[in-house]
């Protein structure tokens, strides 16, 4: 009878315990088809920094270089090329383009180095008009003397520069205005005009909608001028990630509710899927599918994302706790330098 109790007490042991120590399911398993991966695991991936940082250090020095921050991350149509704004060389805002040839690795720098208390420079908008070659459109500040500023359009490649004066045109329609945003071949533009603001149709000198868009910004248009994205701002510091669809009649949808982070997301090339940071990770949504399919662990805090050719995304991280590296802005809060820029293969 004893051993009989005596299995029975074990049997109930490990029933009990095979309840209480059953494996926990991963995310995948929990989310479905959801893919996730480690920023370590992904396809050729590989850090940009390690060729941008020695140019930092030569163009700059060591000091400055340590706390340049990316701005905006901008791939040329074919992939080849990486357009890369940076700030904290002499402020805050946007102030430097860099090019950098991801195949052959090499990097240049594409607008006027920037001096301290001499010569600014703030980047209004940044695109690429051919595979190899960007413009800019900049504004050139003599700090010695402010009535020399000049608002200049910069075409720029691996291994020239050009400047020009910037001339601003006007609409018929609307001939005081703000470009807010232009598609990529200037087909479409989304102004702020003294009364209103609208989404145009340059080409046919029209307008196919008036918006509500004094509480949006980082407007980014796909290549075929289908979509762009946006982030609108909800108050109180929420923000939102949302997609227009120019096709036929204009369509917005909503992406993701968040704060800053949603700032640092990207459109892809063929305007059927959007990349966003969200915490640690970066999040792949699919458009049509209307759901986030693909997530990728960066162990740190990424705060930029930029979409090459479907297969490959660029992302900008942060590091996760402050340490030596943690520099200091001018009113003594913190800042991260960026701890890594990784181009990802997704497939």
């Amino acid at each position: 009878m004893k051993s009989v109790f005596y299995s029975e007490c074990l049997w109930a042991i490990v029933v009990i315990t095979s309840i209480l120590f059953q494996p926990i399911p991963n995310r995948c398993s929990a989310q479905g088809n959801l893919d996730i991966q480690r920023i370590e695991g992904c396809n050729n991936s590989w850090n940009i920094e390690m060729l941008l940082n020695p140019c930092f250090n030569s163009t700059y020095g060591e000091k400055v270089a340590k706390e340049i921050q990316y701005e905006q991350l901008l791939f040329s149509p074919d992939g080849q090329f990486l357009a890369v704004t940076i700030s904290q060389v002499t402020c805050g805002d946007p102030e430097q383009i860099w090019i950098v040839d991801l195949k052959k690795k090499r990097a240049r720098l594409a607008t006027e180095r920037v001096v301290d208390r001499k010569v600014g420079i703030d980047i209004l908008s940044v695109r690429w008009i051919e595979s190899d070659t960007l413009s800019a459109d900049i504004e050139r500040v003599d700090w010695l003397d402010q009535g020399n500023n000049v608002s200049l359009n910069v075409r720029a490649t691996i291994d020239t520069s050009l400047v020009v004066p910037l001339r601003g045109r006007q609409s018929s329609s609307y001939p005081y205005y703000y470009v807010l945003s232009t598609s990529p071949t200037g087909h479409f533009r989304i102004i702020s005009a003294p009364d209103t603001t609208v989404l145009l149709d340059v080409v046919h000198n029209k307008v196919i909608r008036k918006l509500r868009t004094f509480q949006w910004s980082e407007i980014q248009w796909s290549p075929d001028e289908r979509c762009f994205t946006f982030i609108k701002n909800q108050g109180h510091g929420s923000l939102s990630l949302d997609v227009g669809n120019v096709t036929g009649a204009l369509r917005l949808s909503r992406i993701a509710d968040g704060s800053w982070e949603l700032e640092g997301s990207c459109l892809s090339p063929s305007g059927t899927a959007v990349a966003f940071p969200e915490s640690n990770d970066v999040s792949i949504y699919d458009i049509s599918e209307n759901k986030v399919v693909k997530v990728i662990d960066t162990g740190s805090y990424p705060n930029l994302v930029a979409w090459g050719m479907d297969d490959q995304i660029v992302v900008s991280c942060r590091p996760c706790k402050q340490d030596e590296d943690t520099t200091r802005t001018s009113n003594g809060g913190a800042l991260h330098s960026p701890r890594g820029l990784y181009l990802i293969g997704l497939r």
